[in-house]
């Protein structure tokens, strides 16, 4: 049974969800002094200042399965995607209690995602999710006449869409703007701007990945910046899609499976029922978990299709392998358990959201 919690003071007027392409909590150099202290000064100082999580798990990879996972508290988005219905999410329920939902996407909108019947992330969004607007990386060529390079939008052009989002709406209205960057996908091109000490840092300019992780860095702080007349009414999560995938391996892991991932809470609240600003929350969480929160902290209901828990009672972390392990992790244990295993009580659980 899903736990509802109060959120003291009354629900959030501005929701900002930022996913970050492939960013591990072991690319912040506060979580792994192997990153050097220039690359993340902005996300260290975030982290350190507002509510951080030392142990959020990616629930799904790759891209596809990780956003769904943020959005609608599943784990298998290709069952989840048969035919034309769509599945409870974050932009259906915050949309019905007259929230404004945004999707804004660095990718370009035809990029192939689920399949080849597919006509790409635009369609995906809008059929599969229900979001009242998208904007993807031709949009943004049009509307600020840059240019889209590697796989997709400056995540510059999209934080100044989200300020400009915040900055022209109206008093009485509630908005949910949910980024998707890919700065940080290879292959790496961006970089933070001239003079920055990144630049001077040998390690980091000898670095295609550092120098688009500091880039990355950088914007973050600017759009954090540019927003603080907003944050006494508005919540900003950064997190990831899912744990790298790809490039330079700083986490030191022998395999890439989901690992632990940022979970940045950017409030002046802080996160209500749990912890201040400037703490650290170490209990055991992941994506599903996160849906299941912000409908919480906004007094909606939960639909009972999502997988997920408030993720401040939790202390275990799901995820899906290979569409077809589940893994369950605790501060104590790993359990892999064969998704149609029906001995196994795990299943059983995940059969209740997916019947075979």
């Amino acid at each position: 049974m899903l736990r509802q919690l109060p959120q003291p003071g009354g629900p959030y007027r501005n929701i900002v969800l930022v996913a970050v392409e492939s960013l591990d909590l072991a690319y912040l150099h506060k979580y792994n002094p192997a990153i050097p202290v220039e690359a993340t000064r902005n996300l260290d100082a975030i982290a350190s200042g507002f509510v951080s999580f030392r142990n959020f798990f990616t629930s799904a990879q790759p891209t596809t399965f990780g956003l769904h996972a943020l959005l609608s508290s599943r784990l298998d988005v290709f069952a989840d995607m048969v035919g034309d219905n769509i599945v409870p999410n974050l932009f259906t329920e915050l949309q019905q209690y007259g929230y404004a939902g945004h999707f804004l996407g660095a990718m370009n909108g035809q990029f192939i995602t689920l399949s080849a019947r597919d006509a790409g992330w635009k369609r995906t969004v809008q059929r599969n999710y229900g979001a009242a607007h998208g904007m993807f990386a031709a949009d943004f060529e049009k509307k600020y006449q840059k240019k889209s390079s590697g796989w997709g939008m400056d995540s510059a052009v999209l934080f100044a869409e989200a300020e400009s989002l915040l900055r022209h709406a109206r008093p009485e209205s509630k908005n949910f703007l949910f980024l998707y960057t890919i700065d940080t996908h290879p292959p790496y091109g961006a970089r933070p701007p001239e003079g920055d000490a990144c630049l001077r840092d040998r390690r980091i300019a000898a670095s295609p990945f550092l120098l688009s992780l500091c880039a990355l860095d950088r914007k973050l702080g600017a759009f954090l910046q540019a927003v603080q007349p907003y944050l006494d009414d508005t919540l900003i999560l950064i997190t990831a899609d899912h744990s790298a995938t790809h490039g330079e391996n700083y986490t030191r892991r022998s395999r890439f499976t989901p690992d632990r991932i940022p979970l940045l809470w950017i409030s002046r609240r802080g996160l209500a029922g749990l912890a201040a600003n400037g703490q650290e929350m170490v209990n055991y969480c992941a994506q599903i978990d996160l849906p299941v929160t912000l409908l919480n902290l906004s007094g909606l209901p939960v639909p009972a299709t999502f997988m997920g828990n408030d993720l401040r009672v939790k202390n275990a972390a799901c995820s899906l392998l290979a569409q077809k392990t589940i893994r369950l992790l605790t501060p104590q244990a790993e359990y892999l358990v064969d998704r149609k295993d029906a001995s196994s009580a795990l299943a059983r659980w995940f059969g209740m959201y997916y019947p075979r």
